[in-house]
Parts: structure tokens; C-alpha cells; sequence
């Protein structure tokens, strides 16, 4: 029995269709002395394991978060913290440095807004350049 190209087509698209996902990513945040290790969702990320490196990469300091997800930094030569949880997650932060963190509404907005202007402008390139090559008037 053949298998119909449309039907065969809808298996293929139903099994591209994702199901909405609870990911989320982990955070550090430096209040201080302190780096607390939190997900974007707001939750803590208590029993992180957090490492500490200096400039020359070598470890310097290391520990858990405690229940609020927050770790007190013993060495100043540290210039950098690294975090995992244990479950895939893992966290960078540069010490004494600001994150400009883009909101993920707004990265999402703009990622829209360019997928768009690709799909409209890329194809009113190509077919002006199909036009040129072709010997036709551009306009």
C-alpha cells in the first residue's frame, strides 16, 4: 500500500511541533561578599556547586550555595565564579563587572522582527538580482 506524499507530510510536521518546555538557565548575581546562583524563573538554585578561579585560571575557591542559592567568596584574587547544579546547568560570572541583561521578551521580539525582514527583504534581493543578471531594467 503506498504511502500518499500528504499524509506523509503531516507525520513529518506533527513530529516537528515541540511541546512547550519548562527549561529554564541559572544566574549568578553578586551582592557583595556573596554570589547567589538563581534560575531566570526566580527560584534558587540551593546546593550549586560554585568554583572560583583567579586571572591565571587556577582555582582559588570553592563551595555550595546554601538554601537561598547564596555562596560567601573567601579570596579576593578570585576573578571569576563558575557554577553547575548538578543537572546541566552552569553559570559564569566575571567578578566586579555589571551584566546589561537584555530582557527575554525583548531578544525575542527583535529575533521576530529580523526572521521577518529576512523572509520579505531576502527574496525582493534575489529576484532583484535575478532581474540585473538577466539584462533587465532595475525598478
Amino acid at each position: 500500500m503506498p504511502v500518499k506524499i500528504g499524509s506523509l507530510c503531516v507525520i513529518v510536521l506533527l513530529s516537528l511541533v515541540s511541546l512547550p518546555g519548562q527549561a529554564h538557565r541559572m544566574l549568578l548575581q553578586q551582592e557583595g561578599e556573596k554570589i547567589c546562583a538563581v534560575y531566570d524563573d526566580g527560584t534558587t538554585a540551593s546546593l550549586a556547586r560554585l568554583y572560583a578561579y583567579n586571572a591565571s585560571d587556577v582555582l582559588v575557591d570553592q563551595g555550595f550555595s546554601d538554601e537561598a542559592g547564596c555562596w560567601v567568596l573567601s579570596d579576593d584574587a578570585a576573578v571569576y565564579v563558575v557554577a553547575t547544579d548538578g543537572l546541566g546547568h552552569r553559570a559564569v560570572l566575571e567578578l566586579g563587572t555589571e551584566t546589561g541583561e537584555i530582557n527575554r521578551w525583548v531578544r525575542s521580539v527583535v529575533g521576530v522582527f529580523v526572521l521577518l525582514g529576512l523572509g520579505f527583504g531576502l527574496p525582493r534581493v534575489l529576484s532583484r538580482r535575478s532581474r540585473l543578471s538577466a539584462g533587465g531594467k532595475d525598478g
